[in-house]
This record gives C-alpha cells, sequence and structure tokens, in this order.
C-alpha cells in the first residue's frame, strides 16, 4: 500500500484533479488521516488513508528547495560593523 510510505514534505499526484487544475499535493502530516496542501492553490484537505491510497497516481520525489543568496556577503557584513563600531 502506498500510504504506509508517505512522509511529511512527499509530493504525490493524485488521479483527478483539484478545481483549481493541480494533480500534485505536498503530505503535511502523516496519522489516522493524512493532511495534504495543493501545489496550486495552497487548499488543506483531510483524507483518511483508504481514500487517499484509491485516489493516489504516483509518489513524486520532494522538490529541494533552493537556498537563497544572502543580501550581503560576509566580507560587506563584517566592513559595515566594524564602520559601526568606529563611529561609536
Amino acid at each position: 500500500m502506498l500510504v504506509s510510505k508517505l512522509q511529511p514534505g512527499m509530493r504525490v499526484r493524485l488521479k483527478k484533479a483539484h478545481p483549481c487544475g493541480s494533480y500534485e499535493w505536498i503530505v503535511v502530516e502523516v496519522k489516522g488521516d493524512i493532511r495534504l496542501d495543493c501545489v496550486g492553490c495552497g487548499r488543506r484537505v483531510i483524507l483518511p488513508r483508504r481514500r487517499l491510497a484509491n485516489r493516489i497516481r504516483e509518489i513524486l520525489p520532494a522538490r529541494v528547495e533552493e537556498s537563497k543568496p544572502p543580501l550581503i556577503s560576509l566580507e560587506e557584513f563584517l566592513q559595515l560593523r566594524q564602520e559601526d563600531d568606529d563611529a561609536r
């Protein structure tokens, strides 16, 4: 059964599209029921395990979030800090 392998953060593709048009959902919580967030619109639903097991088409790999680059480099930060200390 595919539902037993689900973990928070995983993505699943369901057989029918959500009204927003998205087929993909992100697993938020796995307990007696499964809590899912729609990738398209962010809607959160709770489905019993058995109902979700009948609706899953495939389990997709979790997307790795790219880390955002820092606003300033470490050297710039240290320089600004030094200037601030000198001003005091």
